[in-house]
């Protein structure tokens, strides 16, 4: 008797941090990877129920099979790229560890945290301001996690410092009080271990590069060090 073959996934992988370019496979792809729900190192997207319930409605609409094999391409993809970072990003930390710090590298310049991007280290703030400087909050989004849209094009996810999830807070309010202010500072808490974002009014008219440095602060946001890995820029294609 002639083995049945299985379906072919009809779902597509999104690496996650590029939700900028989601679409209706992308976005089914996400429903059958439990990723999202929070497993080992990745963070909690959606609660358990959101995601049990869109996976049942997946099943109710093309079968247990099709989102089994849904789900295991995409879950295999999700650890297969999460196992080849991890093993980049220790071969670099191996590299650049410094004696008398346990797990985060600083810059020498500003005293933040060196991450690892795809390419190389970079320095948190040096990084951020090469994409959002001098560009005002335009909006925000709020799917699949709270995210700044920045005028220049740019997305910036807020994950809360404390689990890493999406951002706590009324997105009404917050959109008000960032719509129009642009990133002017940003600092490393060391003892929480934490990156505060200072947004500010800048003047229409710069006179004075150097009183660019007196721009008061207008609101502060304590964010996770892991939004740094979710910046996404206009026109960029995940691979």
């Amino acid at each position: 008797m002639k083995k049945r073959k299985l379906p072919a996934p009809n779902v597509s992988y999104l690496r996650p941090g590029s939700f900028r370019n989601m679409d209706e496979k992308a976005l089914r792809g996400m429903i059958c990877n439990p990723i999202y729900a929070g497993i080992a190192s990745f963070p909690k997207v959606v609660d358990d129920e959101a995601w049990i319930k869109a996976a049942a409605q997946f099943i109710a609409e093309e079968g247990v099979e099709q989102f089994l094999v849904n789900m295991l391409y995409v879950l295999r993809r999700s650890l297969q790229e999460e196992q080849e970072e991890q093993e980049d990003l220790e071969e670099r930390r191996a590299s650049l560890q410094d004696e008398d710090e346990n797990f985060f590298i600083y810059c020498s310049h500003d005293g933040l945290p060196m991450v690892a991007l795809r390419d190389d280290f970079a320095c948190v703030g040096e990084y951020l301001f090469e994409h959002l400087e001098w560009s005002t909050v335009q909006d925000l989004i709020s799917q699949p996690v709270l995210t700044l849209v920045f005028r220049n094009g740019h997305t910036l996810p807020l994950l809360c410092p404390d689990c890493g999830q999406s951002f706590h807070a009324d997105e009404d309010q917050l959109l008000q009080a960032l719509s129009g202010l642009s990133l002017i500072d940003i600092e490393w808490d060391y003892e929480n271990e934490v990156l505060l974002l200072y947004f500010g009014q800048l003047p229409e008219v710069v006179e004075d590069l150097a009183a660019l440095d007196e721009i008061p602060a207008r609101e502060v946001l304590e964010v996770h060090l892991n939004v740094v890995y979710g910046l996404t820029c206009p026109g960029y294609q995940d691979d």
